[in-house]
């Protein structure tokens, strides 16, 4: 095809600077090499803007609350209430399918509660497949 850019690296269609396999992997190790300077701006940030982190803050609680249905028994919340304390260090508790997605609204029920590293949680996002075990975000890595 005429004007269209293949990568000099892994000859992929090129949109832009880069073809999205090597953009990816750019972000990725731009990232880990500036994840100090991010850190620091995110700081500046909460402590420049508390209202707007308040107010971010206040919308998740909520819409945890919403996603917690009125049937849910005492057994239920021990149940979450153990995931989050059985969480390992370095790991965050995950929704498997999200409490905001594009395609799909989860609950906050035990069933739906998982441990992934920090890192693995970062790249799932809030990302769903429609499946229930919720599993391609793996396959986009």
């Amino acid at each position: 095809m005429e004007g269209v850019k293949h990568c000099k690296k892994c000859g992929e269609i090129q949109i832009g600077a880069r073809c999205k396999p090597c953009a990816k992997a750019w972000h990725a190790a731009y990232r880990d090499t500036h994840r100090e300077e991010k850190q620091a701006y995110d700081r500046a940030h909460q402590k420049a803007n508390p209202g707007q982190c308040r107010a971010n803050s206040a919308k998740r609680r909520a819409r945890k609350l919403k996603a917690c249905p009125k049937w849910l028994t005492k057994e239920h919340h021990k149940e979450m209430d153990q995931t989050h304390d059985n969480c390992p260090k370095g790991s965050h508790v995950d929704h498997i399918i999200p409490l905001k997605s594009r395609i799909v609204q989860g609950l906050h029920v035990p069933w739906n509660l998982q441990h992934l590293t920090a890192q693995e949680n970062r790249a799932k996002s809030n990302k769903c497949d429609g499946t229930y075990d919720n599993n391609g975000w793996r396959k986009l890595k």
